[in-house]
């Protein structure tokens, strides 16, 4: 995805080690979410159940600002993503 954005014309100003960062970041949060889903495997009582932990997860990022204005979405749901906890972590 990066190498298509750099050849529609993206550029950064971001250097090596803020690049290395952002990487070590990603990282870091696909291992946790790695751990967070084997520790529900590990607690679920059948396949199904271990498999039916991803569903929220799934949903999650549609949850925000990123993809929809909040002025069209539910009162709850617009108040989860105009939060700004939301925001930091979902988009």
């Amino acid at each position: 995805m990066t190498g298509v954005a750099v050849l529609m014309g993206f550029r950064t100003g971001a250097g090596p080690l803020e690049w290395l960062a952002a990487v070590g970041i990603l990282v870091l949060f696909t291992l946790a979410l790695t751990w967070l889903a084997v520790l529900s495997g590990l607690g679920a009582k059948s396949i199904d159940g271990a498999s039916a932990f991803s569903y929220p997860l799934i949903f999650l990022p549609f949850l925000s600002s990123a993809f929809v204005p909040t002025q069209g979405m539910p009162g709850p749901v617009r108040w989860f993503a105009a939060s700004l906890l939301a925001r930091r972590r979902f988009g």
